[in-house]
């Protein structure tokens, strides 16, 4: 029996009466949904479209959207050689950089160092407390060098120079960008390692997901981002 019908669209609107082959299109092009409501001539009803049971074999159910392409080939982790790799690249560069920020005062940082021996050597108070201000300067200089370098380049880009030369990064585990914030935080929980004689940086070659004590503190991971 050849029956007619009707449909409620998404916006409200009755369309039809259409032909069981017009509904099929419909269905098709998504118009029709398990709980649209379908009007049949011969029963002068509505009710909701998978309880008419020709409707009903028409109506697949829901797919589910693929899943995202997997990124772990994105995120694998980066090992302890590696890392010390790169830190060694940035510790070079750090080193030559001071080296030609502070050359146009070398003599002068080359007496500071040599008052220094000078007032150990001949327990000499007064000149050891001057050399030993000159070289707590000199230290404060390096350190904020170091920590501007790290955080900065960390926080913009995600990695040092030394990371992006091996191709990767610092990121949240989320696999979001580190930031500013975090990567002062990182940073500071470095001194952790330093503190714990360097058993912190031990753990990156140890555990699976290569993450070390400042990265576990901070909530980072390193991984290659070719």
């Amino acid at each position: 029996m050849v029956y007619a019908y009707k449909i409620i669209g998404g916006d409200g609107k009755e369309y039809g009466p259409v032909a069981f082959e017009e509904l099929q299109s419909w269905i098709q092009e998504g118009r029709v949904a398990s709980n649209t409501m379908v009007w049949r001539d011969d029963r002068a009803a509505w009710q909701a479209a998978a309880k008419w049971e020709e409707v009903a074999a028409l109506l697949s159910p829901l797919t589910p959207p693929p899943p995202a392409p997997s990124t772990q080939a994105e995120l694998e982790p980066v090992g302890f050689w590696a890392r010390l790799g790169a830190y060694l690249i940035d510790v070079l560069l750090l080193a030559a950089t001071m080296a030609l920020f502070t050359w146009p005062w070398r003599q002068d940082i080359a007496a500071v160092h040599k008052a220094l021996e000078s007032a150990l050597t001949q327990a000499d108070l007064s000149t050891l407390m001057d050399a030993m201000l000159k070289s707590l300067v000199l230290l404060t200089v390096q350190m904020t060098v170091h920590f501007l370098y790290f955080t900065g380049l960390n926080g913009w880009l995600g990695a040092t120079v030394g990371k992006l030369i091996l191709g990767a990064r610092i990121v949240r585990l989320d696999g979001g960008p580190l930031g500013f914030n975090q990567a002062a935080l990182r940073y500071v929980c470095e001194t952790v390692c330093y503190l714990s004689f360097f058993v912190g940086y031990i753990l990156i070659g140890i555990r699976e997901d290569k993450r070390g004590l400042h990265d576990l503190l901070a909530r980072t991971k390193v991984v290659f981002k070719r």
